[in-house]
């Protein structure tokens, strides 16, 4: 399936022969070793499933790099295999490779093409890169006037700009400023809700929690653990400690409220006991409220004799997020030159300022401010609690704040109108929309044929819709933008598309300034059948694909509300419905609309057979099995972006084609 990974065995050495000649010869005879190997990763087995965002962790040197190099293909394995499936995106390096002298928007150009996408994809996907990159006017100036932030902004830009199966991330969360970094995290966040496979390769755990539903654990080349992400990052940072405290034993167990214990230290101090208490009865607390005063009693003995004890606490939510932490080393309570056998009660008062949900206490015993230096003893999350909200206004969030608010009221505030651009190629039933959502939101209508007709700086002061067929080019979407108009598109299967512009065209004389007559006009096909070869010139030719196309352009624009005909005529109710939740709420019921602007209503009030079957599929009845399968090989690429297959009846005759269409024209 699209978005799976399989990593089988897979290995990397690095070989040290002693001389050219040892190293040619070890190729023919079997026999012959290298002098040295050094194994930088062996026997690496895991899998992502379709949808799946896993973790991979380990401090420097684990391998982690050289395991994306082996799985992204630059370097080969020197055992076992990767297997890909479905299109894979790995942020790396960000920026490498940009030519200084050339433009954002140059650079831009030349890394999506060297990854793999056609100049038409690139062209559609520039201005959503220019805008996600949000560097202005810099954008079309020559990189080597960037900042390192601003290269990095366009840099995750284009390597995120098209949507794969699967992405491969390096540490790219970190990149640019706290507010690009928010909104790094968001796209990366959304490609998993949106069912992408995510390789997250990071040292911020942090992120780990959040985006990952499993973690892989790495260390000196091998996997060590592979489970869930709060197992897994606990573990990680006991064996970081470890590694510094060579007497360190790690303990892990889940309890039965799911929450994960993970335990280790030198036990030259040991907590006997952590009890939450109400500051007030010394009762035991369960279950807190919010704003209620607390005490964490946190009871030690010594086992050895110290010359500095420091006490820690943490607390998480139920993600694995830290909420709130802080140590006696930072508040200025360092207890020196205590001996065995002391023992000692830390009394932590706080007013219990969380939001209501479960909560975990960790402790840790050190002798300065980090945990890597001298840990008697470390337990994550022995002491689990509750919090509700009994009193306080309603809130959401880890934390309440005691906030009230000042409301200051100002009449006659301007209300900002709604506009609506409907953009679609002809045909597909895009007057019929106008009429609908004009009436829905007591909207004037304007329907052309080019931007140039438009006198943008003297629009209607109300609502508004628009109609009309054109390509989306940066000028234009600038434009609807700058004016707040909210752009949708309606798709409709390119026969029946076809069909409608042939029995239309001869009507409507307008239909010339389509595109501004871009690539030719219908005048070749008036008077003609479905079955004529005038037809099938006509809907394999750059006329009809200009036209097709100008849907294709605009439904990838992922600020596009997307609209199928196909759905509007089946359940007009339930579509203009999910419309309006897009769009804002209508001034006046949809049921009474839509009666008032149904086909049957509005075909005949214009003469020109403008709303002429307006029935899905009529193509099948009136274009033989031949002639569709030859239009869908020319139109092969609006077939597969618009999402519509060809699958024609193949029994149907010319003459039985040719009869059904003389009766639908009478």
């Amino acid at each position: 399936m699209s978005g799976e990974l399989h990593v089988r065995n897979l290995g990397k050495s690095y070989r040290q022969w002693g001389s050219e000649w040892r190293r040619v010869a070890s190729w023919f005879i079997a026999s012959i070793a290298p002098r040295e190997e050094h194994w930088v990763l062996k026997d690496v087995s895991f899998s992502i499933g379709p949808g799946e965002a896993v973790g991979i962790v380990g401090q420097n040197g684990a391998g982690k790099s050289t395991l994306l190099k082996l799985i992204t293909g630059t370097i080969q394995p020197t055992q076992g295999q990767v297997q890909l499936c479905g299109r894979v995106a790995a942020i790396l390096e960000l920026g490498m490779g940009f030519n200084p002298d050339l433009t954002g928007r140059q650079n831009a150009y030349h890394s999506a093409g060297l990854m793999g996408h056609s100049q038409a994809d690139i062209e559609c996907t520039m201005s959503d890169i220019e805008a996600f990159a949000e560097i202005g006017e810099y954008f079309d100036q020559p990189v080597r006037t960037y900042s390192s932030g601003m290269q990095m902004r366009v840099a995750f830009s284009v390597a995120t700009a098209f949507k794969p199966d699967l992405l491969i991330v390096d540490e790219a969360l970190s990149v640019g400023d706290s507010y690009f970094q928010h909104k790094s995290f968001d796209r990366i966040r959304q490609f998993r809700d949106e069912g992408v496979s995510i390789m997250l390769v990071t040292h911020s755990m942090g992120d780990v929690r959040t985006l990952c539903d499993r973690v892989i654990l790495l260390d000196n080349g091998r996997v060590i653990k592979d489970g869930l992400p709060d197992e897994v990052v606990d573990y990680y940072n006991a064996i970081v400690a470890e590694k510094e405290n060579a007497k360190l034993t790690i303990e892990q167990r889940r309890e039965k409220s799911g929450w994960l214990q993970t335990e280790y230290g030198t036990r030259q101090a040991i907590v006997e006991s952590i009890r939450l208490l109400d500051a007030q009865t010394g009762a035991d607390v369960g279950m807190a409220a919010v704003g209620q005063e607390l005490v964490i009693e946190t009871k030690v003995v010594l086992a050895a004799d110290l010359p500095k004890l420091i006490l820690g606490h943490r607390i998480t939510d139920r993600t694995g997020h830290t909420v709130w932490g802080t140590n006696t080393w930072h508040t200025r309570q360092v207890l020196e030159n205590l001996v065995a056998g002391n023992k000692v009660t830390f009394l932590a008062r706080f007013k219990c300022t969380l939001g209501p949900g479960s909560y975990a206490v960790s402790f840790g015993l050190v002798s300065s401010d980090t945990h890597l230096e001298n840990c008697y003893h470390k337990v994550d999350n022995p002491l689990v609690f509750d919090v509700m909200n009994a009193d306080k206004p309603t809130f959401i969030g880890t934390s309440w704040l005691d906030i009230s608010f000042g409301i200051n009221v100002e009449t006659h505030l301007s209300i900002t109108p709604l506009r609506i651009a409907i953009i679609s190629t002809p045909r597909s039933g895009n007057t019929w929309l106008r009429y609908i959502l004009a009436a829905l939101y007591g909207a004037e209508q304007i329907a052309v044929h080019t931007p140039d007709e438009i006198d943008w700086q003297n629009l209607p002061q109300g609502n508004l819709v628009l109609q009309m067929h054109w390509h989306r080019t940066p000028e234009f979407t600038k434009i609807l933008r700058q004016f707040g108009f909210k752009t949708v598109v309606l798709l409709r299967h390119p026969l029946d598309i076809l069909i409608s512009i042939l029995q239309f065209s001869p009507k409507e004389p307008q239909t010339a300034r389509w595109l501004e007559g871009e690539a030719g006009d219908e005048s070749s096909i008036h008077g003609f059948m479905p079955t004529s070869r005038e037809f099938l010139e006509y809907a394999t030719g750059s006329r009809a694909q200009a036209l097709l196309n100008i849907s294709v352009e605009w439904c990838c624009d992922p600020e596009v509300i997307v609209v199928r005909y196909e759905e509007l005529v089946h359940d007009t109710h339930a579509t203009v419905a999910g419309l309006s939740l897009r769009l804002g709420p209508p001034c006046i019921g949809i049921a009474d609309v839509i009666n008032r602007n149904t086909l049957d209503v509005l075909r005949p009030t214009i003469t020109n057979s403008h709303f002429w079957q307006g029935c899905p599929g009529h193509w099948h009845s009136l274009i033989p099995s031949e002639i569709a399968l030859s239009i869908a090989r020319a139109q092969c690429a609006v077939f597969d972006a618009l999402g519509y297959e060809c699958n024609p009846d193949i029994s149907l005759q010319s003459t039985e084609a040719e009869m059904k269409w003389r009766n639908l024209c009478r």
